[in-house]
């Protein structure tokens, strides 16, 4: 009853505040260095603003270099901004740094951030002893991340003998472990099997369900944000180029929807079958030794029924029909092209 009044109390408040921040970088060589040329720039984020609230897991998506990574560095004060704000839980960053990183769990893709020969159970003491925590208290947190995220009959194995699922879940675990309020999460789910990303996003979920932070979760899985988030910020060339809910993000990538139809067509009809896909501008994408043909290139629904009603007449089984969501870097290069 307690933290179900305290997640009423914390709903819709500004967790992280981000103002106008941008970043660029210089590519320094013995050339620059004795000034025979000027140093190249890469600008890394250009006035990128947003704000994330109590309760609320927001995707940020975005090709490689988009600037995912150096906004996550920045927000817990391992890169310093040119220009802009940081306020998490009202603190400014970097001039509180110390105190807003109390509130920050940061779960990045290095696995060189742990110490490999010490046990997961170890490990985690360490890093609560660094949050200020005393040996008893150190110890009692420990014991329940290790719990919370599955890991207690492994804890004492040392963290070079876990398997990359067990490394995430640590990973995890230790950005929960001080209780903080914001999380930022980068590409959580990287080299994990199917089953273990289901399972590590019904653990994320449970936990901010019932603890009411706020998670910036990146990530280059369109399935992840469909499953998980509620919110969409999309960073291209280092500029927001879309923020808007996990309903609209869909809707937007459903645009330029594909469906592919799985058929069989008798042997006798299939040379009639090939020449009906050519006229109706498809692409035969597989054949199957059963004798089912994948196709696919049709669009939206009212093609789809033509296409249907075409392969029927033609003689052919329908199997199957499938939905083809638009690949992410296909998305990324519409709102590209809006800017």
């Amino acid at each position: 009853m307690k933290s179900e009044m305290a997640l009423e109390m914390n709903a819709g408040q500004v967790l992280l505040s981000i103002e106008n921040v941008s970043k660029t970088y210089f590519m320094q060589s013995f050339a620059t260095i004795f000034q025979l040329r000027r140093p190249q720039q890469s600008i890394a984020l250009r006035g990128v603003s947003f704000e994330l609230r109590a309760g609320e897991i927001t995707a940020l998506l975005g090709p490689n270099g988009a600037g995912k990574t150096t906004l996550a560095t920045i927000i817990a004060d391992l890169t310093r901004a040119d220009s802009g704000n940081v306020t998490v839980v009202g603190l400014p960053v970097p001039e509180r740094s110390r105190e807003a990183q109390q509130h920050i769990g940061y779960l990045t893709t290095n696995d060189r951030s742990f110490f490999w020969r010490l046990s997961g159970r170890k490990n985690l003491e360490f890093f609560a002893a660094l949050h200020g925590f005393r040996r008893a208290e150190a110890h009692r947190r420990t014991t329940e991340m290790l719990e919370r995220f599955k890991l207690t009959s492994q804890a004492d194995r040392p963290f070079h003998s876990y398997s990359t699922g067990m490394k995430k879940r640590l990973g995890l675990a230790r950005a929960f472990l001080h209780d903080p309020k914001v999380l930022l999460l980068d590409e959580p789910t990287n080299g994990l099997d199917a089953q273990s990303t289901e399972e590590l996003l019904e653990l994320v979920r449970y936990q901010i369900q019932r603890t009411g932070k706020t998670v910036l979760w990146a990530t280059h899985r369109a399935e992840e944000v469909e499953k998980l988030c509620d919110r969409v910020i999309v960073l291209i060339g280092g500029e927001k180029r879309f923020d808007g809910t996990s309903e609209l993000f869909q809707d937007i990538s459903r645009r330029h929807m594909r469906f592919s139809v799985e058929v069989l067509s008798p042997a006798e009809d299939y040379p009639r079958f090939l020449e009906l896909i050519r006229v109706l501008e498809l692409t035969v994408a597989t054949e199957k030794a059963d004798g089912k043909v994948g196709v696919s290139g049709t669009g939206d629904e009212r093609q789809l029924s033509s296409l249907l009603s075409a392969l029927l007449d033609s003689g052919a089984f329908i199997h199957r029909v499938e939905r083809e969501p638009e690949p992410l870097h296909k998305v990324f290069s519409h709102l590209g092209s809006l800017g």
